[in-house]
């Protein structure tokens, strides 16, 4: 009995031509090989195709664009195949449309259209409209259709079960819409530095596929509650770390808290006027005729709920748009799981390294508390000059170090109550470049040695260690500079007691131009009265 993998092109210049593959083969450009895709974007010699007893496997051969399986560059080693798999070589995709093996169960043969492997566990379509897998509670007058999701191996099938089906409703390119769509969704896995810019493509990508009026991600919160963290409305987008409150028009929270404990996604293709949910304050106040809830999970764990909706001038969603969403959902599960991850993991790293400048506090009696405040006031500065986040988290990591190189200095200097002498001042101002050598030598910190480096340097250039002046002086240390300085007059003192805010800046004002960016020192006394309250 032969071992028979079908493939199909679905894109570019190839787009229709169909393979019908017995032995190994060879996919690239050259005129040789049994897969022939002539495109640039494709290598010579691109991937392999095997067959084994048990059905077929790819491997890629080192090429210059990858090989991708559902969206996943593939690694080193040969990967098994599925029916409706995605393919993609360079810019060609190519459809597994059928794979006849050795192993197959009896009365379940993989043929070209037919089901693919764990094709048994979505939920089938009964008379009426409805969906196998799911109840419909007495309470409700309104349609629904649900795709299971509460396992591993319908987490897999909800990613392939857009592919290849055609709607009446959708037209017959709706397949290669699915196709699309989920080959663009997959690039949000690349980009997961950020949890917020994250959040914001995925929304962005679901509203404009499924042509919604309004999306929103509701996440779980370490409470266990539901909380929603970001909404797409046409152009504008609102997110929070923690969840917030989105007024009655965002999402129904009675929906989504369904899907949540039920682990399905759902269509409510028409609310009308009759039916329960239609006349919540979210349904009516948003204007929501048709919902999505897609359950946003990964194989390990439900993550929150995807929410879409569209208005009474637009047509309902259809089922077919219920899987495509689902798919999308599946999709990008993972880079919102690894975000958390490395969201979770950055707040870590960013407590020990405030314990660690709180530790280098006990050396000096009277900076109790320097070390939290100073972060929080640069912080607040720079995000009231709108610097870019990437460069207030780096801030967030120096501010609270940016004195590390005391560490260096004798304690019978550190700790003199009395003024210093010239010997005992040069000594002292070697703590900005011990603390840049510091943490120039430490690789995930070598962006903050700037920081301790120049926070001592004036505007007018008469500052240490370097001189700098004006903008030579890196921009986190002059935010830096202005915030360990009011600190500094508003902390009690061996010599003085604390000034108030007015004294402080009365005080900084007449440095400004000379000690501080004058501009700065403007947006600081702008923002300086929440200054108190964030201490």
């Amino acid at each position: 009995m032969s071992v028979t993998l079908w493939l199909r092109s679905i894109g570019g210049q190839t787009k229709g031509q169909f393979w019908e593959l017995r032995q190994a083969s060879r996919v690239g450009r050259m005129d040789h090989l049994e897969v022939i895709l002539d495109e640039p974007s494709v290598s010579r010699n691109h991937a392999e195709l095997v067959p084994v007893r048990a059905g077929w496997r790819i491997r890629d051969l080192e090429s210059t664009n990858g090989t991708f399986l559902n969206g996943t560059r593939m690694g080193p080693g040969q990967w098994p195949l599925r029916v409706r798999d995605l393919l993609q070589f360079g810019d060609v995709a190519l459809l597994v449309e059928g794979i006849d093996t050795l192993l197959a169960p009896e009365g379940n043969e993989h043929r070209p259209g037919g089901a693919g492997a764990g094709q048994d566990d979505l939920p089938r379509e009964e008379p009426g409209g409805q969906t196998g897998s799911f109840h419909q509670e007495p309470m409700t007058s309104f349609e629904e259709l649900s795709v299971e999701a509460a396992s591993g191996s319908s987490w897999n099938d909800a990613l392939i079960s857009p592919i290849g089906k055609k709607s009446s409703d959708d037209g017959e390119g709706s397949s290669s819409l699915a196709l699309l769509a989920l080959l663009q969704s997959s690039r949000h896995l690349m980009f997961v530095e950020r949890e917020e810019d994250l959040l914001r493509s995925i929304l962005e990508e679901a509203v404009k596929v499924l042509d919604a009026q309004r999306g929103a991600i509701v996440l779980v919160v370490p409470s266990g509650a539901l909380a929603v963290r970001a909404v797409v409305e046409g152009r504008h987008f609102t997110s929070s770390a923690t969840g917030f409150s989105s007024g009655p028009h965002t999402f129904s929270k009675s929906l989504a808290e369904r899907v949540f404990a039920g682990r399905q996604s759902v269509l409510c293709q028409r609310l009308e006027g009759g039916a329960e949910l239609a006349a919540a304050p979210s349904i009516v106040g948003g204007d929501m005729a048709s919902v999505i809830c897609a359950l946003l999970r990964t194989p390990r764990r439900v993550l929150g709920v995807l929410h879409l909706d569209r208005s009474c001038l637009q047509k309902p969603f259809t089922r077919v748009q219920l899987d495509l969403a689902d798919a999308l959902a599946a999709q990008v599960s993972a880079g919102i799981e690894t975000a958390q991850l490395l969201r979770k993991q950055r707040e870590m790293f960013q407590e020990t390294i405030t314990v660690l400048g709180q530790v280098l506090e006990l050396r000096d009696e009277y900076t109790g508390g320097h070390t939290r405040r100073v972060t929080r006031y640069a912080v607040t500065l720079a995000e009231a000059m709108c610097v870019h986040p990437d460069e207030v988290e780096w801030l967030r990591l120096g501010a609270p170090l940016h004195d590390i190189g005391k560490i260096g200095i004798a304690d019978e200097i550190l700790r003199k109550t009395g003024p210093l002498s010239a010997g005992e001042m040069a000594a002292m101002r070697q703590h900005a470049t011990l603390g840049a050598d510091i943490l120039a030598s430490i690789p995930s910190l070598a962006k903050t040695a700037a920081i301790a480096r120049s926070h001592h340097e004036w505007w007018d250039g008469t500052g240490y260690p370097d001189g700098l002046a004006g903008t030579e002086i890196p921009l986190l240390a002059r935010i830096l500079a202005l915030a360990d300085v009011f600190d500094a007059l508003t902390s009690h003192r061996p010599y003085r007691s604390p000034l108030n805010l007015t004294e402080a800046l009365v005080c900084m004002e007449q440095l400004s131009g000379r000690q501080f960016d004058p501009a700065l020192f403007t947006q600081f006394k702008a923002v300086a009265s929440l200054l108190p309250e964030k201490a």
